[in-house]
């Protein structure tokens, strides 16, 4: 496996994701799980981590001997792993001593309650554990789950939802992975049963790709058929024509993405959690001299936010397209299930060296 990935590192790929990277290693005594626990498929089940199939500790030599063939290219080259295991704690000992996986990949918002106090715990619980040093990596959903979408879709909140929860991980330290579709809001499409792939029932969350509004979404060719079937209507939910609107998924995803290059604070500063009303998630990012407000209402209704009066700046960007461009005084009024982001001055932390 090594000269397997020296072969694509010599041809320039930037690193790996290593599927099931905790699954590597098996029970030296090939023991059966315990009865109650046999049946179960993945270690974030109930009892999960009792399964003896994953999870062993001669796991972390080997990604030890994977990282140090990927460090022979250079320290831009990149490990990620897929770490299924509930304990948060177990999952941060696969950053190793700075020497295992760059980024494990994490699930902590994948089980959480679509609420301020179901990230805002998801996210705190992951900081009190990542290594001095190391990177978290956030992620919404992937392949072995129903697509954000659908699976916050009660009420038909879906879509709205999935703006929050882009402001969220695209402003919070680390890296981001977004989940091909996701970008641009495609939900989870019914698989008969005669065209049904994986024995899990995982399809919904993976069909291709919806490009444009054409027969097959403009993944393939109209007489071709796909391995999966394409959504009835594409309509709105395709690249093409959110790429025209300034007012989608896409483009909200673009502005956040080109901040988080573009600001300082959002690009490097640090975290802190700042106490709001119940239903908003509210952090600041600071870097010299720079600050970011990060403000997240999860509530259906308009709630109030109370701004320090330091944080008196120029709002970059909401969630809401309609959204007038304002300069907050004191009360930031989120409509329901908006997010905004307000720069502001950080004179306490500025320093010789803001940018």
């Amino acid at each position: 496996m090594a000269e397997v990935l020296r072969f694509w590192l010599a041809r320039g790929v930037d690193g790996f994701r290593v599927d099931a990277a905790h699954r590597l290693i098996k029970d030296p005594t090939l023991a059966d799980n315990p009865a109650e626990v046999a049946a179960s498929r993945t270690a974030l089940e109930p009892g999960g981590e009792r399964l003896g199939h994953i999870d062993q500790p001669g796991v972390h030599a080997v990604l030890r001997e994977l990282r140090a063939v990927v460090a022979e290219y250079g320290a831009d080259k990149l490990l990620i792993g897929e770490i299924g295991v509930a304990d948060l704690g177990r999952w941060a000992a696969y950053y190793g001593a700075g020497d295992e996986l760059d980024l494990p990949l994490n699930f902590a918002f994948w089980s959480a309650p679509f609420s301020a106090d179901g990230f805002r715990n998801a996210v705190e619980a992951t900081r009190r554990v990542l290594p001095e040093g190391a990177c978290p990596l956030w992620a919404l959903g992937n392949h072995d789950l129903p697509r954000l979408a659908s699976r916050y879709d009660e009420g038909g909140r879906g879509a709205a939802r999935a703006r929050l929860a882009a402001m969220l991980m695209l402003c919070l330290p680390g890296s981001a992975l977004v989940y091909y579709g996701e970008e641009i809001g495609m939900t989870d499409v019914p698989i008969p049963a005669a065209l049904a792939r994986d024995p899990d029932k995982r399809d919904a969350g993976r069909t291709p790709m919806q490009w444009s509004a054409a027969a097959n979404a403009g993944f393939c060719l109209d007489e071709v058929t796909p391995w999966l079937p394409i959504a009835a209507t594409p309509d709105r939910v395709n690249v093409l024509d959110q790429d025209r609107r300034e007012d989608s998924l896409l483009t909200l995803y673009r502005r956040l993405i080109a901040l988080r290059r573009a600001e300082p604070a959002l690009a490097l500063g640090a975290h802190t959690a700042l106490a709001s009303v119940p239903t908003v998630l509210a952090f600041r990012r600071a870097h010299a001299g720079r600050a970011v407000l990060v403000a997240l209402n999860f509530a259906d209704r308009p709630c109030k936010v109370e701004l320090p009066s330091a944080d008196r700046g120029r709002l970059l960007l909401s969630t809401d397209p309609d959204r007038s461009v304002e300069t907050p005084a004191g009360t930031l009024v989120l409509a329901g299930g908006e997010g905004a982001l307000i720069a502001v001055d950080d004179k306490a932390n500025a320093s010789g060296s803001r940018r």
